[in-house]
């Protein structure tokens, strides 16, 4: 498929491995231009601020409109936050893409690592389980 044929959000989401990723074109006013879903459905908010109706990016939006092609992607790790009805935990990532020069968009990358970070979270809980028996076996000693 040429470039030309292809989307804004199809050229940039061309460069990552698609699984378990959402990924989502907003305007400089938030403003959802593109997402292909994956992850859930924003065809009802399509032509709305993001800024408005997720209190996350609606903290963090005088920080994403500045955002260059040349900044580093500005990553959000572990965000435990219900998104969409859906209650899973998500890494944010955030980068200006502007595959012209008269177009430019703050490309929202949405990953569920929710199973990744519920076996972190088990592993932390049994190695901290371990650590307070062997405290209580030490004292009692």
């Amino acid at each position: 498929m040429s470039t030309k044929k292809r989307t804004f959000l199809q050229q940039f989401k061309s460069q990552f491995s698609p699984s378990g990723f959402q990924f989502v074109l907003l305007d400089n006013q938030g403003v959802i231009v593109e997402s292909c879903n994956s992850l859930f459905n924003l065809n009802l908010y399509q032509g709305l601020s993001a800024f408005t109706f997720i209190p996350f990016l609606e903290s963090i939006e005088e920080t994403l409109v500045q955002i260059t092609t040349k900044d580093a992607p500005i990553y959000f790790p572990r965000l435990d936050i219900p998104f969409f009805s859906h209650s899973k935990i998500y890494d944010f990532t955030f980068q200006r893409f502007e595959p012209f020069p008269e177009h430019s968009f703050i490309a929202w990358i949405i990953r569920d690592n929710t199973t990744h970070y519920y076996y972190l979270r088990q592993i932390q809980q049994e190695r901290n389980m371990v650590i307070v028996q062997n405290e209580r076996s030490t004292a009692g000693r």
